[in-house]
């Protein structure tokens, strides 16, 4: 785990900053079974070896604004962030071993079975966003904010691979009103309301574009011999988009 940030003070009212992040994951897992274990179940021993390595890398550069006038504060934010992530893994099995004098994971070839197919796989996303916030106050009881974002992620579709996100709150600090002097039924009282718009991109990698595959389905027989193919195991759905969800807060 990696993190590396940058503070610069342009101004006395702007500031920069920039954040850069790595964060890197390798596991193994090796898994042996006795041959004496399972004997009577026919596999003999069992080996498997899988590995996983998972990668993320972050950057994000923003500029914050801040200002009084008067009875007047202006507090703005803007940036931008970019977030790359990698998996890839391996997975091996046999069975079928003659004895467990040896370590079978460190002699896997040793095995005459295979109960499950060796795969391997890689994928990566990216997730890149612009973002804005504006909090505007007036003598310390309106308050008023507005919030931007536009996200797009390699996940969706070439049609929608982007989706706005805007936000907005306002707030009356009822207890700051002349009218509220004299009472002391209240310590602090305001009254507070919000609407927002927010984005999911939690779905499967690649499940937007055509995926080709075999199985026992797609070989063939060609000159006496079985012959391999592959076929077509999902359509691309260029259209997908971002699931949103619209929330209302009233206080």
């Amino acid at each position: 785990l990696t993190n590396l940030g940058f503070d610069y003070d342009i101004t006395n009212e702007l500031t920069a900053q920039i954040n850069l992040g790595l964060d890197r994951t390798n596991s193994e897992r090796r898994i042996s079974q006795s041959p004496r274990l399972n004997y009577q179940l026919g596999t003999r021993g069992s080996a498997t070896i899988s590995t996983r390595d998972l990668e993320s890398r972050l950057f994000e550069a923003y500029a914050n604004y801040s200002k009084g006038f008067g009875e007047h504060t202006v507090n703005a934010l803007a940036g931008f962030s970019y977030q790359w992530f990698s998996e890839r893994g391996l997975f091996v099995n046999r069975t079928g071993f003659a004895g467990d004098e040896i370590d079978l994971v460190d002699n896997i070839a040793l095995g005459d079975t295979e109960q499950a197919i060796p795969f391997s796989y890689r994928q990566e996303n990216e997730i890149q966003s612009v973002f804005a916030r504006v909090n505007y106050v007036y003598k310390g009881r309106y308050i008023v904010t507005a919030n931007f974002r536009r996200d797009g992620s390699t996940k969706f579709g070439a049609n929608n691979k982007y989706g706005n996100f805007p936000s907005f709150a306002t707030t009356w600090r009822i207890i700051e009103e002349d009218f509220m002097e004299d009472q002391d039924l209240f310590s602090d009282l305001k009254f507070r309301f919000g609407w927002g718009r927010t984005g999911n991109q939690e779905i499967p990698n690649k499940i937007t574009q055509a995926t080709v595959g075999g199985d026992n389905g797609t070989r063939a027989f060609f000159n006496g011999q079985v012959v391999p193919g592959l076929t077509f195991l999902r359509t691309p759905n260029p259209d997908l988009r971002w699931e949103t969800t619209d929330q209302i807060n009233i206080g």
